[in-house]
């Protein structure tokens, strides 16, 4: 019985952790593809570890010939679990390869500017003594290499 009273009692108090973009930046640029980086800052605020399981994510840059405003660039999903001690923040990492082709008008963008705004966003799967737990996010930036 002290064990379920434990969970329940650390169910009543879970907190769920922050996700922030911190950034995004183009990593690599090669002949025909180059590859991104997202830069998520996850807070922990509660008194116990956690665990990263896994990122889902879309990235999203501005394109005016898109009828929303918006190309997908890429969509793609971290699997390695990451510690989240308590109290503290760590920075995750997403890798997110692309081609010119997808980049479509933006790529005038970055070669005129430098830089091509985007959106990115997803969800974190994190982990506790409580189970589970989705944590969406959301943000919007400037991509530049």
């Amino acid at each position: 019985m002290p064990v379920l009273l434990g969970a329940q009692a650390c169910a009543m108090f879970f907190q769920a952790p922050g996700v922030g973009v911190a950034g995004a930046r183009v990593a690599s640029l090669g002949l025909v593809s180059g590859t991104a980086e997202i830069l998520l800052d996850v807070d922990n605020p509660n008194r116990y570890g956690l665990e990263v399981r896994a990122v889902d994510f879309a990235l999203e840059i501005e394109d005016p010939d898109a009828e929303s405003g918006w190309r997908e660039l890429s969509r793609g999903m971290m699997a390695d679990t990451v510690d989240l001690p308590s109290g503290d923040t760590v920075r995750v990492v997403l890798s997110v390869p692309f081609e010119y082709r997808a980049v479509g008008v933006a790529l005038t963008s970055l070669l005129s500017s430098g830089s091509i705004s985007y959106q990115v966003s997803g969800r974190a799967v994190v982990k506790g003594p409580t189970g589970e737990h989705d944590i969406p996010f959301r943000d919007r930036g400037v991509l530049e290499p």
